[in-house]
């Protein structure tokens, strides 16, 4: 079930939101986002999580991948120039040491060998290429901004997100550390400047995550879009998040589709306001 936004209300804009068609680049967080990544992991987690007895709190899907989470992050932070693979093979180790399921080496080794090789199968939400493309029709620049290493990110290119209309992709096996860290929003800023003229100004940042994502883009100034979707509450704290002021983003959906929905509504109503005009 999607996470409920109903009791949650809107933040106080980072900055004056704009006419979204004023904006030249669009950034994506990607696994979360544009891609499944609570299903995927889960669905390695399972055989651990059916290990569990029945009456344990980890048997709830969404809190043993938030335990899985906290592992990731943790390494993350420690060592912020370790590939993802490696993040969540040893995050599964951890889980598996953590949970105390009796696993031989070898199987916890290969299971967890296994995860970090399956970034690449995740499945796209289904609306992601469809509001990608439409997307993309009044964006010259979509360009993701990933916690992932590039082999990883080819693959998920070439299957789950074929046909994905990006202009360029800012990865975090490149940039040398991990979201929430700024400098990979600096990074982002640095290079829409330099790699397609674009200034901070005119990047609309669009992501899941609210510690990730939505709490850097407000402390560097970035507009931002909330996807408010299955998922987006990983970590807890979402009410605490909203209420201390942490994140500032100006639009909220439940999908990325109907983000190109809105889009897709004021270009047109932009079409009869010059049709209007030139009579």
């Amino acid at each position: 079930m999607a996470i409920s936004t109903v009791s949650l209300r809107m933040p106080t804009p980072t900055l004056t939101p704009k006419p979204l068609l004023s904006y030249r680049l669009l950034s994506f967080d990607v696994y979360g986002t544009l891609v499944d990544w609570e299903s995927g992991i889960l669905a390695k987690l399972r055989p651990l999580q059916d290990q569990l007895p029945a009456e344990h709190p980890f048997r709830d899907p969404r809190t043993l991948l938030g335990r899985f989470d906290e592992f990731a992050v943790a390494i993350q932070e420690v060592e912020p120039s370790l590939p993802y693979p490696e993040v969540l093979s040893r995050s599964y180790v951890d889980l598996v040491r953590d949970l105390q399921i009796p696993m031989k080496e070898a199987e916890v080794q290969s299971a967890a060998q296994e995860l970090g090789d399956s970034v690449g199968t995740w499945p796209a939400f289904p609306d992601t290429i469809s509001a990608l493309q439409r997307l993309s029709k009044h964006y010259k620049y979509l360009i993701p901004l990933s916690n992932v290493d590039r082999k990883s990110f080819e693959q998920t290119l070439n299957c789950p997100l074929q046909g994905a209309p990006f202009a360029a992709y800012y990865l975090a096996e490149d940039i040398g550390t991990y979201k929430p860290d700024l400098n990979n929003f600096k990074y982002l800023i640095d290079h829409a400047k330099t790699d397609f003229g674009v200034d901070k100004d005119n990047i609309l940042h669009v992501a899941c995550a609210l510690k990730h994502d939505h709490m850097p883009a407000k402390r560097l100034g970035l507009h931002s879009v909330w996807i408010a979707k299955e998922g987006a509450g990983i970590g807890g704290m979402t009410e605490q998040l909203h209420k201390d002021g942490s994140v500032g983003y100006a639009w909220r959906f439940g999908l990325l589709s109907e983000l190109a929905d809105l889009v897709e509504n004021e270009a047109a109503a932009n079409s009869v306001d010059e049709l209007n005009g030139s009579r």
